[in-house]
């Protein structure tokens, strides 16, 4: 089932279910059915600006229902490119939604900021990686992966609304960022035009001689066979000053303090050795690496840092949501 909270009363599901009335009648079809002989089309983005729906059906979110905030401009939707935007630890989807707030209004795209509740989705495997392993890190099956609901998310919303969904743009900070950098590595099919993750305090490094999650022996995909997530358009961006080692909720276990002493180091050597691996093997590779000064471990921060590598700069002619020239 799926519910919706339109952004304003009177917009969107109301205006829909009239349509409805009045074609009925029209069409001398009798009185139109009551709530209780029939549930009324819903739409779940409905009306311009902020809005809330959940989602609790499907193949992936049955009995896993997830909270999706968005923020979408008015009128017709139809082409506009999707922006999923993946909280921190805190799953603080309205946080994470006003902190894009300034950087979507007046722009062609439908920004999503999923929810993912702790309670269907614990730390950290239900969430920071990605729903692949239970909590003893034993492989879940593909159709159960939290990788996956971001596109099946993607898939509802693009049906719904006539938004673009043969792709979509991708970004996470912290704890977000580590399910963005997953799902590019793991997913090897996945649509995100460009994706960027932002300031994750570790990674799955592209070497097979460390165990998943810090590396990829043991998962699905090999040095060898990760060729595409190597050339995804992988944005690597992070703060200059996220230098603290002792951060809070920095990982400080004997495998992530090998990648680096903090966020900033960490991230360093996981796209120096993504690159080495790449060269070594002759595969392409896009990952992009931005290091935004004055900026530590911040989701506004870094939202500031990504809005023109995802969407472009305002006032561009011809730019939709970075897609690549050709």
């Amino acid at each position: 089932m799926v519910s919706a909270r339109p952004a304003r009363p009177g917009s969107g599901v109301a205006t829909l279910v009239l349509g409805v009335a009045l074609a009925l009648g029209a069409a001398g079809c009798g009185v139109v059915p009551s709530a209780g002989d029939a549930d009324p089309p819903r739409a779940l983005v409905s009306g311009a600006g902020e809005g809330a729906f959940v989602l609790d059906d499907g193949p992936g979110f049955a009995g896993r229902p997830v909270e999706v905030l968005y923020d979408a401009p008015a009128g017709d939707l139809s082409g506009l490119d999707l922006l999923v935007v993946l909280p921190g630890t805190g799953r603080e989807a309205d946080l994470a939604r006003g902190e894009w707030a300034e950087h979507v209004r007046g722009r062609d795209v439908v920004l999503l900021a999923p929810r993912f509740p702790r309670e269907s989705y614990p730390d950290p495997e239900g969430y920071q990686l990605g729903g692949v392993v239970d909590a003893d890190g034993r492989w879940l099956p593909r159709d159960r992966w939290t990788l996956g609901l971001v596109e099946e998310l993607v898939d509802r919303v693009a049906a719904d609304t006539g938004a673009r969904g043969e792709d979509y743009l991708l970004f996470g900070h912290s704890a977000g960022g580590q399910l963005v950098a997953r799902l590019v590595l793991l997913v090897p099919d996945h649509r995100a035009r460009v994706a960027v993750a932002a300031n994750p305090g570790w990674w799955t490094a592209v070497d097979d001689g460390v165990d998943f999650p810090h590396g990829l022996r043991g998962s699905p995909v090999s040095e060898a066979t990760a060729g595409h997530a190597l050339g995804s358009d992988l944005v690597v961006l992070l703060g200059a000053d996220d230098v603290d080692p002792d951060a809070p909720f920095l990982d400080q276990d004997p495998a992530s303090e090998a990648q680096g002493e903090h966020r900033l180091e960490r991230a360093l050597s996981t796209y120096l050795g993504a690159r080495e691996v790449a060269r070594d093997r002759g595969q392409p590779f896009r990952w992009r690496l931005q290091v935004v000064p004055g900026v530590g471990h911040s989701g506004e921060g870094t939202a500031a840092a990504a809005a023109p590598l995802l969407l472009g700069r305002p006032g561009e002619s011809g730019d939709r949501g970075g897609r690549a020239p050709g």
